[in-house]
């Protein structure tokens, strides 16, 4: 079962994906006043209003994606695609490539590591 802000989140997109950016930008705010922290609807938001115009108000929610910490390297993509939405000077390549080695590398455990620098220096698993 999803929390409220996340189904608020779900509807959003799902109305955003049917054109209606009006009615996303509803629900994405609702979502957000919710779960501040929830990112992919702030970054639906950012979209939405993008969409609707309303870049400058757009701006002020990247500001806030940009200063919260991403819970995923999904969520970590959706921001830095928000960003360049509006500001794409503000693009560092490869951004996304980078969250997900970075969320891969903490998901792997310290023994899969060590076999894999095993092999690749020729030493026996042990």
């Amino acid at each position: 079962s999803l929390s409220p802000a996340a189904d608020l989140y779900v509807n959003g997109a799902v109305e955003a994906s049917f054109h209606a950016p009006m009615k996303a930008a509803v629900l994405y705010r609702r979502a957000v006043a919710l779960d501040p922290a929830l990112l992919p609807a702030r970054a639906g938001l950012v979209e939405t209003l993008s969409v609707l115009g309303r870049s400058r108000e757009a701006l002020q929610h990247v500001n806030i994606l940009r200063a919260t910490p991403a819970r995923s390297a999904a969520d970590a993509c959706r921001v830095a695609d928000a960003v360049v939405l509006l500001a794409p000077e503000h693009r560092i390549p490869d951004e996304c490539t980078l969250a997900r080695m970075d969320a891969h590398l903490r998901d792997w455990d310290a023994r899969g590591a060590l076999r894999a620098i095993a092999l690749l220096d020729g030493r026996p698993l042990g």
